[in-house]
Protein backbone atom coordinates (compact mmCIF):
# COMPACT_ATOMS: atom_id res chain seq x y z
CA UNK A 1 0.00 0.00 0.00
CA UNK A 2 3.01 2.39 0.96
CA UNK A 3 4.27 2.10 -2.77
CA UNK A 4 1.06 3.84 -3.96
CA UNK A 5 1.09 6.69 -1.90
CA UNK A 6 0.47 10.10 -3.41
CA UNK A 7 2.39 12.60 -1.71
CA UNK A 8 1.07 16.22 -2.14
CA UNK A 9 3.73 17.76 -3.80
CA UNK A 10 3.75 15.15 -6.28
CA UNK A 11 -0.06 15.57 -6.36
CA UNK A 12 0.35 18.85 -7.02
CA UNK A 13 2.62 18.19 -9.72
CA UNK A 14 0.63 15.81 -11.60
CA UNK A 15 -2.39 18.00 -11.59
CA UNK A 16 -0.65 20.23 -12.91
CA UNK A 17 1.13 18.48 -15.49
CA UNK A 18 -2.35 16.73 -16.72
CA UNK A 19 -3.32 18.22 -20.10
CA UNK A 20 -7.25 17.23 -18.53
CA UNK A 21 -8.37 16.82 -15.02
CA UNK A 22 -11.35 14.95 -14.11
CA UNK A 23 -13.59 16.35 -11.22
CA UNK A 24 -16.59 14.71 -9.83
CA UNK A 25 -19.20 17.06 -8.08
CA UNK A 26 -19.57 15.24 -4.99
CA UNK A 27 -22.27 13.94 -2.50
CA UNK A 28 -25.54 15.96 -2.26
CA UNK A 29 -24.76 19.46 -0.24
CA UNK A 30 -20.81 19.33 -0.58
CA UNK A 31 -18.95 20.12 -3.54
CA UNK A 32 -15.48 18.48 -3.75
CA UNK A 33 -11.89 19.60 -2.95
CA UNK A 34 -10.88 19.00 -6.17
CA UNK A 35 -12.30 21.54 -8.07
CA UNK A 36 -10.83 24.00 -5.51
CA UNK A 37 -7.59 22.41 -5.73
CA UNK A 38 -7.39 22.61 -9.35
CA UNK A 39 -8.55 25.59 -9.87
CA UNK A 40 -5.62 26.98 -6.78
CA UNK A 41 -3.52 24.99 -9.26
CA UNK A 42 -4.92 26.97 -12.64
CA UNK A 43 -5.15 23.17 -14.17
CA UNK A 44 -7.94 22.47 -16.79
CA UNK A 45 -11.19 20.44 -16.33
CA UNK A 46 -13.82 18.94 -16.82
CA UNK A 47 -16.63 18.26 -14.71
CA UNK A 48 -20.08 16.27 -14.29
CA UNK A 49 -23.24 18.33 -14.54
CA UNK A 50 -23.90 17.69 -10.74
CA UNK A 51 -21.79 20.43 -10.47
CA UNK A 52 -24.33 23.04 -11.74
CA UNK A 53 -26.52 22.55 -8.95
CA UNK A 54 -24.14 23.93 -6.39
CA UNK A 55 -23.75 27.78 -5.74
CA UNK A 56 -20.18 27.77 -7.15
CA UNK A 57 -21.33 27.23 -11.33
CA UNK A 58 -22.97 30.60 -10.79
CA UNK A 59 -19.77 32.05 -10.69
CA UNK A 60 -18.75 30.80 -13.84
CA UNK A 61 -19.95 32.15 -17.37
CA UNK A 62 -18.35 29.04 -19.63
CA UNK A 63 -19.99 26.61 -17.89
CA UNK A 64 -21.14 24.77 -21.34
CA UNK A 65 -17.17 24.36 -22.13
CA UNK A 66 -16.29 21.99 -19.36
CA UNK A 67 -19.68 20.28 -17.52
CA UNK A 68 -20.43 16.78 -19.24
CA UNK A 69 -23.50 15.49 -18.97
CA UNK A 70 -23.04 11.26 -19.54
CA UNK A 71 -19.87 9.44 -20.63
CA UNK A 72 -20.55 9.89 -24.33
CA UNK A 73 -20.22 13.86 -23.76
CA UNK A 74 -16.98 13.41 -21.45
CA UNK A 75 -15.46 10.49 -24.29
CA UNK A 76 -16.12 13.69 -26.79
CA UNK A 77 -14.68 16.84 -24.98
CA UNK A 78 -11.59 14.80 -23.89
CA UNK A 79 -11.11 13.70 -27.45
CA UNK A 80 -12.11 17.54 -28.64
CA UNK A 81 -9.83 19.11 -26.02
CA UNK A 82 -6.98 16.48 -26.49
CA UNK A 83 -7.10 17.44 -30.66
CA UNK A 84 -7.61 21.00 -30.05
CA UNK A 85 -5.12 21.88 -27.14
CA UNK A 86 -5.16 25.78 -27.51
CA UNK A 87 -9.14 25.75 -27.03
CA UNK A 88 -8.41 24.13 -23.56
CA UNK A 89 -5.91 26.36 -22.24
CA UNK A 90 -8.64 29.40 -23.12
CA UNK A 91 -11.18 27.23 -21.56
CA UNK A 92 -8.57 27.25 -18.50
CA UNK A 93 -8.02 30.89 -18.23
CA UNK A 94 -12.05 31.80 -18.04
CA UNK A 95 -11.76 29.37 -15.37
CA UNK A 96 -9.15 30.83 -13.25
CA UNK A 97 -10.33 34.53 -14.40
CA UNK A 98 -13.74 33.34 -13.23
CA UNK A 99 -12.29 31.45 -10.06
CA UNK A 100 -10.08 34.72 -9.29
CA UNK A 101 -13.02 36.86 -9.59
CA UNK A 102 -15.12 35.26 -6.61
CA UNK A 103 -11.98 33.99 -4.38
CA UNK A 104 -8.43 35.63 -4.90
CA UNK A 105 -6.79 33.58 -2.08
CA UNK A 106 -3.75 36.49 -1.96
CA UNK A 107 -6.68 39.18 -1.54
CA UNK A 108 -8.62 37.27 1.13
CA UNK A 109 -5.77 36.66 3.09
CA UNK A 110 -5.25 40.39 2.77
CA UNK A 111 -8.61 41.43 3.90
CA UNK A 112 -8.64 38.99 7.20
CA UNK A 113 -4.95 40.18 7.80
CA UNK A 114 -6.37 43.64 7.69
CA UNK A 115 -9.18 42.46 9.77
CA UNK A 116 -7.07 41.19 12.47
CA UNK A 117 -4.76 44.07 12.69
Amino acid sequence: KKQFELKPDRYAELTKRSKINLVLSGNLNNITYRLYEVLFLKSFFLIDSYYLNYKISEHFENNSEFVFRNLDELGKKIEYYIENYDEANLVRSKQTESFKKFYDPEKHGLSIQKLIM
